[in-house]
C-alpha cells in the first residue's frame, strides 16, 4: 500500500469567511485506504478477552524514558466517568 503524504486544508481557519466550523466529506479514497488498512491489522477493534467493565488502559512509556510517568488512556464511553485525581485498581495483563 502506498502511503500519500497529508496536505495542509486549502484555507486556514483564520482565512476562512465564516466562524463557524464546516464539515468537509471524507474522500472516497481516503476511506478505502482506512478499510484496506483495517483489513491488513485483522478487521475491526476487538477488546482483549478480561477487559469487560475496564474504564481505560495505561501505556507505559519507552525503556529511555526519564519521566517515570504512566499514561491512562479513557476508552469513549468512560470520559466523564472517573472523577479527577480518583485512584483506580489496575488489572495486570501479560
Amino acid at each position: 500500500m502506498s502511503k500519500a503524504p497529508i496536505q495542509p486544508a486549502e484555507k486556514s481557519p483564520s482565512e476562512g469567511s465564516s466562524s463557524e466550523f464546516e464539515s468537509r466529506s471524507v474522500p472516497k479514497d481516503a476511506l478505502e485506504a482506512l478499510t484496506a488498512v483495517s483489513v491488513e491489522v485483522g478487521g475491526a477493534y476487538k477488546p482483549l478477552s478480561g477487559t469487560e467493565g475496564a474504564v481505560g488502559f495505561t501505556h507505559f512509556d519507552t525503556p529511555s524514558s526519564e519521566d517515570n510517568s504512566v499514561t491512562v488512556l479513557l476508552t469513549k464511553e468512560n470520559m466523564d466517568s472517573p472523577r479527577s485525581q480518583e485512584l483506580l485498581n489496575p488489572k495486570l495483563k501479560e
